[in-house]
C-alpha cells in the first residue's frame, strides 16, 4: 500500500455501519468506545477505537483501522493526546498532541503502519480530538452519536 493509497482511505466519506455505545466502556483506566464503517461506495469497511485515561485528561487516542478483505488490518491514522514522548523511526522525538499516519515506509520496513508522527495543534483535548478526527476521516455524520459533541460546532483551541 501506498501513501496515496492510504490518504485516500483516510479520506474517503465514511458511513456508520454500527453505533458507538451511548456511554463509554469502563475498562480498568481507560474508557473506551467503537464504530464501524463503510466507504460511501461501500468497498471498504473500517473501525474506529476510542480510548481515554480516566485519571489523566490528556492521555487518549481516536484511531481509523483499515479492515481489507482477505487482509490483516491496518492502523491508518491515530489521533492521540499528550501521554510523552513518541520517537519516530528515524528518531526523530515528538511531544505534544499529535498525530499518527501509516506510511508506506513503514509498512515496507516491518514497523506499526502507524509508527510515523506529527505534532498537531489542531486539537487540545479528547472531544476536539473527536471532532476534528471525524472531520478528518470524512464522517462528519457520526457527530451525533457522541454527547460529549453535543453543542459543538467547530473544533475549540483553547479549553
Amino acid at each position: 500500500m501506498n501513501n496515496e493509497e492510504i490518504t485516500n482511505l483516510i479520506r474517503q466519506k465514511k458511513n456508520v455501519l454500527e453505533k458507538p455505545l451511548r456511554e463509554f466502556k469502563d475498562c480498568g483506566q481507560d474508557l473506551r468506545n467503537k464504530l464501524l464503517v463503510v466507504s460511501d461506495n461501500k468497498d471498504n469497511t473500517f473501525s474506529v477505537f476510542m480510548r481515554k485515561n480516566k485519571n489523566l485528561i490528556d492521555a487518549f487516542s481516536i484511531g481509523l483501522i483499515y479492515h481489507p478483505k482477505n487482509e490483516a488490518q491496518i492502523v491508518l491514522l491515530r489521533f492521540n493526546g499528550n501521554h510523552g514522548d513518541h520517537k519516530n523511526e528515524d528518531g526523530s522525538i515528538v511531544s505534544g498532541f499529535h498525530i499518527h499516519i501509516a506510511t508506506q515506509n513503514a509498512i515496507e520496513n516491518g514497523y506499526k503502519a502507524e509508527n510515523f508522527a506529527e505534532k498537531t495543534d489542531k486539537y487540545t483535548s479528547f472531544e476536539s480530538a473527536l471532532l476534528y478526527f471525524l472531520e478528518f476521516t470524512n464522517m462528519i455524520e457520526a457527530k451525533q452519536y457522541f454527547n460529549c459533541l453535543n453543542g459543538i460546532d467547530e473544533i475549540p483551541l483553547f479549553n
